[in-house]
């Protein structure tokens, strides 16, 4: 989980998208365009939010769904807020619970995708230096087999220091009562100083 976490420490500057992001170069144009604030990574997670809000608008759907489409979006946001649920008490075993068992996550900052121990180990490292955390300001959009989540994370380091908000967005899919798959895109260097107390905690 450590070297996780110094991989994503290091793409603070360094970062590549992988080819699913096809997008890329539109949505760049697209936020010079717009005069986006391009220091410590700001146009980065500018960048990443578009190309994961390009899930609901590739896959949105006309109003015309059958009764089973609905159930799944029922089930979809059921799942998002027990997801949100989880990372507000902090707890690894709800986690546990709505993961499908050969669930990837996928994160934009490393290109890389982890499976479901080492997700829940990590977000278990981070409910340790934290005494609260939670989703703000949630935005949904469906999509087929699951939504799109943009929010942002708040939270307090177990000392009582505030932790940087940090403006994510999620793809998630669902399957069989569980999340199947999260593609999640947000600037890892907003995140730094979290990332540097959990590489200084024993291993």
């Amino acid at each position: 989980m450590v070297s996780y976490i110094r991989r994503l420490g290091g793409q603070v500057k360094s970062a590549t998208h992988s080819p699913r992001d096809e997008h890329y170069s539109e949505y760049r144009g697209l936020a010079l365009r717009l005069g986006k604030d391009q220091s410590s990574g700001g146009l980065r997670i500018v960048i990443d939010q578009k190309v994961c809000l390009l899930h609901s608008m590739g896959e949105s759907r006309d109003d015309g769904r059958d009764s089973g489409e609905q159930i799944m979006d029922i089930e979809a946001h059921a799942l998002a807020d027990k997801l949100g649920q989880a990372i507000r008490e902090r707890n690894p075993d709800l986690l546990r619970q709505i993961y499908a068992d050969d669930i990837r996550v996928w994160h934009g900052a490393t290109g890389s995708a982890m499976g479901k121990d080492e997700n829940i180990g990590m977000l278990t490292a981070v409910f340790a230096i934290s005494s609260g955390l939670e989703y703000t300001d949630v935005r949904r959009h469906d999509i087929e087999q699951g939504l799109v989540q943009q929010h942002t994370l708040v939270g307090t380091f177990d000392d009582g220091a505030n932790m940087p908000g940090l403006n994510a967005c999620m793809v998630i899919k669902v399957a069989g009562g569980k999340i199947a798959s999260i593609d999640e895109y947000f600037d890892a260097q907003t995140f730094a100083p979290v990332w540097a107390r959990l590489a200084a905690q024993p291993a």
